[in-house]
């Protein structure tokens, strides 16, 4: 019987068959993951970047995103989240679930590309490992950019390569915009543009079809910078063409004390926003006057490549360094500990693990290596990927090395790798011993390699991932107000490494929270022993003997503090506390001044100076410190309180009356601006108004001595002849 030929409709259905499979695999698992994890703290206790990303997309539904100046990082991804917070309202969850969308996307593009260079069997495998790659799935289910610019940067090389089959220029120009939209997600893409114009012009047959086929491919990738461009410069009159953090980021990864991979610059706090103002203080600091955003990033660009010319030697050091990190199949952990959390999900502790062998990397990375040696003649045909590769990497070494800034290269990692088992796997078929062996030799080299740097004394980057796992854990009960529970996981934290200044003090922290205060000095001291000159211990110590009124051990405290730092604002605040005890308004206005030019940001510091002033009754000071302030905070209800009561002492009741109305006006349930109102219509005979403020100050519960003196006051007034 004669076999009955395939029809077009099934020769379409088992083409797609695969892809269908790749896409459905890669979101059932990336969904099961989203799901495991939904009920961790850190789901929605979000830190570090994954913050600036929430609340700058916040900033975007609000309208005042550009109200402080201009973008502090590239904007497009915590703009489109804020396009989906605009229809929906925030979420945590509906982000993921699009970026398991957008994932799962991106796997079927791994399948589509593989296909262009390589078999149908290695297309498959390539989207296969993609779609169960331990690291792309963690990634794609967290705030963060990855998942966007992995779709965007493989769309826009395939795009590239259907322009090559077909000449349609449509196809080039998407390319690009692709490019440029990615370009204003992480600004380091755009070093494969060069690449790309290069192929274009390797493509083109005449000069003039380059010519326009360049102007074309930059047109697009111009078009989606220049807003961005355009919104900064309006926003704070600079030239910035994506964020002003770059020339920060670039000195982080390039000075004397880089490691290459710690995200803090030296002299700097660990943490987000005080670290960046850290930063600002320091360039300020430097130059003599205060800058602008833009300023302060080419402060530190040049710091960078000032670091880079005076010492080249230990700046090629560090490039090593960098690159053993890069090639190196741990995965540096940059928000939140990989290892960790991978074995809190069912999914992830099959598919990422650091047990001597760093899956999936250590295992993937070699495959590629041994594909790419072992299949020559790919190089010209693959140009751009190879060269997007290679130039990506150089723009991480430039600045530093960590799991998510390597990830654009991982699809293309695993397309060699299917490339490589695939090879080897038929070499054996085909009974190709000797170069079976050949490649067996560069795979088990590779493995040796790519894992075994991970294990270099002093060049290591391993961490102990279960101690920073429950730091972090703690970290985000404590910060939604569970104490018990984050004392629990820092008490875990202090049992895996009883060495630890710092687990001992965030123990100490939730002890404090749940008014265990001798507890906590316990472990405050255990963190002081270990480490004495560590900030956070010395800083809660420092609050309970303030609060408990240990005035001698706060000034030796403090005393130590000051002499090893000078320009620590809270220790300078507690210093001038303690002159205040001791009746030494003076000094303690001096020392809350010196600790507001130690941090601008803090502005605590200039309301106590104004306080001590106020309460040590020097008006002419006192009112030019409140005017000061709302100079600096035009909207500061506190402020505007104060101001008036100092105008009030000053007998200049109009304007005091001005003050108070202003901050009724911003908060009309402010018992404390009535009852001032209230005092100084006694003092003006003006009884009705004043009787008004009294039964408002009534209203809002502020019934008490003080209150019953100012109504007996007024009736007295009412029986006055001169009453109003």
């Amino acid at each position: 019987m004669a076999k009955r030929k395939p029809t077009a409709g099934r020769s379409v259905k088992r083409r797609w068959l695969w892809p269908l499979v790749i896409v459905t695999v890669a979101f059932v698992v990336r969904l099961i993951h989203l799901l495991s994890i939904e009920s961790s703290p850190l789901f929605s206790y979000l830190q570090m970047d994954s913050l600036f990303y929430y609340e700058t997309a916040l900033k975007f539904t609000a309208g005042t995103l550009l109200a402080e100046g201009p973008f502090f990082k590239a904007p497009l991804y915590p703009i489109l989240l804020g396009m989906i917070y605009k229809i929906t309202g925030p979420s945590y969850f509906l982000p993921r679930l699009l970026q398991v969308m957008l994932g799962s996307a991106s796997c079927l593009l791994i399948y589509l590309l593989a296909r262009k260079f390589y078999s149908t069997k290695i297309a498959i495998t390539s989207g296969m490992i993609a779609a169960l790659y331990g690291v792309l799935i963690y990634f794609d289910n967290e705030i963060l950019i990855p998942a966007l610019i992995v779709f965007l940067d493989l769309l826009s090389i395939l795009l590239l390569l259907k322009f090559e089959e077909s000449g349609r220029k449509r196809m080039l120009f998407v390319s690009a915009l692709l490019l440029g939209l990615s370009s204003i997600a992480r600004p380091n893409v755009l070093i494969f543009l060069p690449a790309v114009l290069y192929w274009l012009w390797r493509l083109s047959k005449r000069a003039k079809m380059w010519r326009k086929t360049t102007l074309l491919y930059v047109l697009g990738v111009v078009l989606m910078i220049l807003p961005v461009t355009i919104a900064n410069y309006t926003a704070g009159g600079e030239l910035i063409l994506f964020g002003h953090y770059g020339g920060i980021n670039f000195a982080i990864g390039n000075n004397e004390w880089s490691d290459g991979r710690t995200a803090v610059l030296p002299g700097t706090s660990a943490e987000f926003w005080p670290g960046y103002y850290d930063a600002v203080t320091i360039a300020e600091e430097h130059s003599g006057r205060k800058l602008t955003p833009g300023e302060v990033s080419d402060f530190w660009y040049r710091q960078g490549v000032n670091y880079i010319v005076t010492e080249p030697l230990d700046w090629l050091k560090l490039q090593l360094r960098k690159l053993s990190y890069l090639i190196g199949a741990y995965e540096i952990s940059n928000n939140k500990h990989i290892y960790f959390f991978a074995e809190q999900s069912p999914i992830l502790k099959l598919l990422i693990w650091d047990k001597l062998v760093f899956f999936p990397l250590g295992i993937i990375l070699p495959f590629a290596v041994m594909g790419l040696l072992m299949r020559k003649g790919q190089g010209r045909k693959e140009f751009l990927i190879r060269s997007f590769v290679l130039l990506y990497a150089v723009s991480i070494l430039i600045f530093f090395v960590t799991s998510r800034y390597r990830l654009p290269v991982l699809p293309f990692i695993v397309i060699w790798a299917a490339a490589g088992f695939w090879t080897v796997t038929d070499l054996y078929r085909k009974s190709n011993f000797s170069r079976f062996y050949t490649g067996l030799a560069i795979l088990i080299v590779a493995i040796v390699i790519c894992n075994g740097v991970s294990y270099i004394p002093g060049l290591s980057p391993r961490l102990d991932s279960e101690y920073e796992g429950r730091l972090q854990l703690g970290g985000a009960y404590f910060n939604t107000g569970r104490y018990e529970l984050a004392e629990q996981q820092y008490y875990q934290a202090v049992k895996l490494n009883p060495r630890s200044a710092r687990a001992f003090t965030n123990l100490a922290n939730s002890l404090y929270k749940q008014d265990e205060d001798s507890l906590a000095v316990k472990y405050y001291k255990n963190a002081l022993a270990i480490d004495r000159d560590f900030e956070a211990a010395q800083y809660g110590l420092a609050r309970i003997y303030k609060a408990t009124d240990q005035i001698d051990d706060l000034w030796e405290l403090i005393e130590y503090r000051l002499g090893k730092e000078r320009k620590t604002p809270w220790a300078l605040k507690s210093y001038a506390y303690l002159h205040t005890v001791i009746q030494e308004p003076d000094l303690a206005a001096e020392l809350y001044e010196e600790a507001y030019q130690a941090n601008k940001s803090d502005l605590e510091a200039l309301f106590k100076k104004a306080e001590v002033y106020l309460q040590g009754d020097f008006r002419l000071e006192a009112q030019q410190e409140f005017e000061r302030i709302i100079r600096l905070v035009p909207n500061s209800v506190e402020a505007h309180a104060n101001l008036g009561q100092v105008y009030a002492r000053q007998r200049r009741f109009d304007e005091a009356i001005q003050q108070y109305e202003w901050v009724i006006r911003r908060d009309p349930d402010h018992p404390a601006a009535y009852f001032n109102l209230a005092t100084i219509y006694i003092q003006t005979n003006n009884v009705s108004k004043a009787q008004q403020m009294i039964e408002r100050v009534i209203q809002l519960g502020g019934s008490n001595e003080a209150v019953e003196l100012l109504q007996r006051q007024v009736e007295t007034l009412k029986q006055s002849p001169t009453d109003n």
